[in-house]
Parts: structure tokens; C-alpha cells; sequence
């Protein structure tokens, strides 16, 4: 698995966060439902669709918890927008930080997202000598070409 690697300037996100288990989480499996949950309250917010082209959808993570079990990580369901967008929807806003990001693609069924993730901070970080900086974890979500298909990109904020 090679990872492509991103320069990003700061960027803004509007979106809904809850704190949930992470992949490393025993309980790993109880975050669906409520990721789930988080990103129907933020389409009903914006009057949008998953996968809809008028929005870029992000997930955003960060620690929750000091990193041992249970693992929490707060999640937050977002989409990205410039710094025009006048936000009168009431969502919590987000500022994205700078920085460089190794990011992994993901292509499969969507239980297998967290054994994607357990295989790339376990095993394909190491692999390419790459070590993680504090910041926040994305995962950005095109449109894949069969719907059967989850597509996700892993956004792992990287030092240079």
C-alpha cells in the first residue's frame, strides 16, 4: 500500500461531533452506529445527500481520550468550505491546520474500514519510515464508480 503525500494549506469545515471509539477501540464496532448518526444530523443540516457534488464530505478526528482503552476519538462529520461561506446553519465550525499528510486510499466495504486502519498506523507507517505529528486525522470520501464500493482516504498528518 504507498501512500501519496499532501501539503495542505489551513482550511475551514462546518459540520457535528461526538466522541466515539476508535479502530483501536475493543469497542470499535459501537462507533458505526453513532458516526452514522452524526453525519445524518449534518445532511438534514445542510438539505444534502451523501456523495452529493455541491459538497466535499470529511471526517475528522482527533484524540478524545489519552490514547488508551477505551480509545475514544472525537469524531466530526464535516464538509469543507471557503472562507466566504457564511455559515447560518448552526453547525460547529472547524478549522482544518496546515501541515503534510501521507494518505492512504481505501477501497472495499465499509467493515472493513477499521482493519484499513489498524493495518496502515500498525504496519504501513513503519513500513515507509513514517511517524504521525499532532494533528488532525482526515478522511476525505469521493465518489466511487460502483456504488457497492466504499471509498475512503486515510489523511494521517505526517512530520516533513
Amino acid at each position: 500500500m504507498l501512500p501519496t503525500f499532501l501539503d495542505v494549506p489551513q482550511s475551514r469545515a462546518i459540520g457535528v461531533s461526538g466522541v466515539v471509539p476508535s479502530s483501536f477501540s475493543p469497542n470499535a464496532a459501537a462507533s458505526t452506529p453513532e458516526i452514522e448518526k452524526l453525519w445524518g444530523t449534518l445532511f438534514t443540516a445542510l438539505g444534502t445527500t451523501p456523495g452529493s457534488p455541491e459538497w466535499t464530505f470529511v471526517g475528522i478526528t482527533s484524540p478524545a481520550d489519552a490514547l488508551i482503552p477505551p480509545h475514544l476519538i472525537t469524531y466530526v462529520a464535516a464538509v469543507l468550505v471557503d472562507e466566504a461561506f457564511s455559515n447560518e446553519t448552526g453547525l460547529q465550525e472547524i478549522i482544518i491546520g496546515a501541515g503534510r499528510y501521507a494518505v492512504f486510499l481505501y477501497e472495499g466495504t465499509h467493515d472493513g474500514l477499521d482493519a484499513f486502519y489498524q493495518q496502515v498506523y500498525n504496519v504501513e507507517l513503519d513500513k515507509h519510515g513514517l511517524s504521525t505529528r499532532d494533528g488532525q486525522h482526515l478522511e476525505r470520501y469521493p465518489t466511487a464508480d460502483d456504488p457497492d464500493v466504499f471509498v475512503a482516504e486515510a489523511w494521517i498528518p505526517i512530520n516533513a
